[in-house]
């Protein structure tokens, strides 16, 4: 499955929303941040709450499951949610294929 795909898709259902907490993973155990939804759909393990996981760089938390390029990308889209931007801010000119 093409992860910056599935990103694209999963932000396309609701552009606007923002990640409430700097986690992956809620108490609950459902995805909280636009990574921990992503690696939800792509039908990752999702961390312990409780774990140092739940707050990891995604290369280190979901390693081989994406490429080197991909893992950076969702770092940086990570980043950009986290500092409180809509889902579609943080994702805008990140994906784009490079030329």
């Amino acid at each position: 499955m093409d992860v910056l795909q599935e990103l694209r898709n999963l932000v396309a259902e609701d552009p606007t929303r923002r990640n409430r907490i700097c986690l992956y993973v809620n108490a609950d155990g459902t995805p909280s941040c636009i990574i921990g939804h992503l690696a939800a759909r792509l039908g990752w393990p999702l961390p312990d709450f409780h774990s140092a996981g739940n707050r990891g760089r995604p290369k280190d938390v979901w390693p081989g499951r994406a490429s080197d390029e991909d893992f950076e990308r969702l770092l940086l889209v990570q980043a950009k949610a986290d500092q409180g931007q809509t889902w579609a801010d943080a994702i805008d000119g990140l994906l784009e294929s490079p030329a």
